[in-house]
């Protein structure tokens, strides 16, 4: 581990994984931030983070307790380094779009990048997909809760949420702050689980994934030794690296059955990983083959 902290080390896994999606052809205009916040080399930020790892009390601040929700956990680690690194400045945070008595929707975070004078809107998603069937269909990679799909996730970041900052009820807030509009960024992180046989051979990816993204595999909870030890690895632990048993770690106890796909670890005789992988019910499957 580079750093002490585990909030250290999630931001800076957030600022360096790579995009599921570097560019979309269909979506030339639309910006895909690779790796850090502006696409910039996160090594630049590393001097920061150490500083802030000697005593991160006040990003636990910011960021809140009692977080369960993985995707809010995410935003906040974003927000938080946009919050307290001095080359930006927070401006919106969840910020809801309104038109007379209703609401429409919301930007997940607006910045001014200060260096340039740049603002933009940047929608955050962290994703871990499933896939079944053929792979190099969007439609068939699937979430823990098989009624997230990839297909519907992305028309929703690009046909909805990435459009928020044009709505005609927020051309007085730029204007005010000084711009026509705020540049449209998506920041999409996460891992897609390859079928076991798939993963091993590399044979299909979904459609313009990106070369590099992060892959793991699941298997059927059938097809896995009931000798070996494995451990449920918590929500808020699936981003970021895994050095050690945790102790907020459960550990899998096969005989009560699996009610819906777990991400498990296993740890060698010396503490070191050896595994990391979803395990699936066979009902989970069973869902799916009938389309929910």
């Amino acid at each position: 581990m580079e750093f002490k902290h585990k909030v250290i080390q999630d931001m800076w896994w957030a600022l360096k994984s790579p995009s599921l999606f570097y560019e979309l052809p269909s979506y030339p205009h639309t910006y895909l931030v690779q790796q850090g916040i502006l696409g910039e080399d996160p090594q630049v930020y590393k001097s920061t983070l150490s500083k802030w790892d000697q005593d991160p009390s006040e990003l636990h601040e910011f960021i809140g307790q009692g977080i369960k929700r993985l995707g809010i956990y995410f935003e906040r680690l974003i927000a938080c380094f946009v919050h307290f690194h001095p080359d930006f400045e927070l401006v919106l945070q969840n910020h809801k779009v309104q038109e007379p008595k209703r609401t429409i929707g919301e930007l997940d975070l607006v910045y001014k990048y200060l260096p340039e004078n740049r603002l933009v809107h940047l929608e955050i998603a962290v994703k871990f997909y499933l896939g079944h069937g053929e792979l190099e269909q969007w439609s068939n990679w699937y979430g823990p809760n098989p009624i997230d799909r990839l297909d519907l996730k992305m028309d929703k970041l690009l046909n909805k949420q990435s459009l928020m900052s044009q709505h005609p009820s927020l051309i007085s807030l730029w204007s005010d702050l000084g711009f026509n509009q705020p540049e449209s960024h998506i920041l999409l992180k996460g891992c897609l689980y390859y079928p076991e046989e798939a993963y091993e051979s590399g044979s299909s990816q979904p459609k313009f994934i990106s070369t590099d993204h992060l892959q793991r595999p699941w298997k059927d909870v059938s097809s896995v030794e009931r000798e070996n030890t494995w451990y449920i690895l918590p929500r808020l632990s699936w981003i970021g690296n895994v050095a050690s048993i945790g102790d907020d770690y459960d550990l899998l106890r096969m005989q009560d059955g699996l009610q819906k796909p777990l991400q498990v670890v296993r740890f060698g005789e010396r503490g070191g990983l050896v595994d990391r992988m979803f395990l699936v019910p066979h009902k989970w499957k069973r869902k799916i083959s009938e389309g929910i």
